[in-house]
């Protein structure tokens, strides 16, 4: 799978079919720690305009996400070390 750079701290793949590889994993988890909000998202959606966002997100243990809702949305949050 080809990923690449699309803003700062969002990566995506052009590709049809997404897999959540060890060496994807392995990249966002490396690229974290660098990334000004210390945390950087993998976007397996092709675009903004698609009605379901699929995502991977990784962030440093001292990141905080604060409690939010979704009105229109929603959103799984699986936490792994």
């Amino acid at each position: 799978m080809r990923v690449r750079l699309s803003h700062p701290g969002v990566f995506v793949t052009e590709d049809r079919i997404v897999a959540a590889a060890a060496d994807l994993i392995r990249q966002l988890k490396e690229e974290a720690p660098r990334a000004a909000r210390r945390r950087v998202r993998f976007c397996a959606h092709p675009g903004a305009e698609d009605r379901l966002h699929e995502m991977l997100i990784a962030m440093t243990r001292d990141t905080y996400s604060r409690p939010h809702r979704h009105h229109t949305k929603s959103q799984s949050f699986p936490i792994t070390e």
